[in-house]
């Protein structure tokens, strides 16, 4: 029984992190357009969404179905299929405010250059 409670808290911790990620690139993309800047390759967001994929392979993978009651399976089912519905949302609009910057010219940060040693 232990065990299965030590899960569910992992689960939970790991759902809550891809929900602050989630968060976090929705809110990056807003900023993006609010400022008309472009993605910083830094933090750039298909990578970020490539995470967030991995974080819910994780939850499928530590789901040991003899554990759990069937409704905890579909309730984790759910949970990870519309996360997946909604992280190809996220890449689609992603794609489509890249192309808007493109269109109206939003800025490219600006990253910090390594300073030249004149000898």
């Amino acid at each position: 029984m232990a065990t299965l409670r030590e899960s569910q808290w992992l689960h939970l911790e790991t759902c809550e992190a891809i929900e602050s990620k989630v968060a976090c690139i929705l809110r990056e993309l807003g900023n993006n357009i609010k400022q008309m800047m472009k993605c910083d390759r830094k933090s750039c967001i298909s990578e970020q969404l490539k995470a967030v994929r991995e974080d819910l392979s994780f939850i499928i993978s530590t789901s040991k179905r003899e554990q759990l009651e069937d409704g905890q399976l579909l309730a984790i089912a759910s949970f990870v299929f519309l996360f997946m519905e909604l992280i190809g949302k996220i890449e689609e609009l992603a794609k489509e405010v890249e192309e808007l910057g493109d269109i109206a010219g939003f800025r490219t940060p600006i990253t910090n250059r390594p300073h030249h040693i004149i000898q």
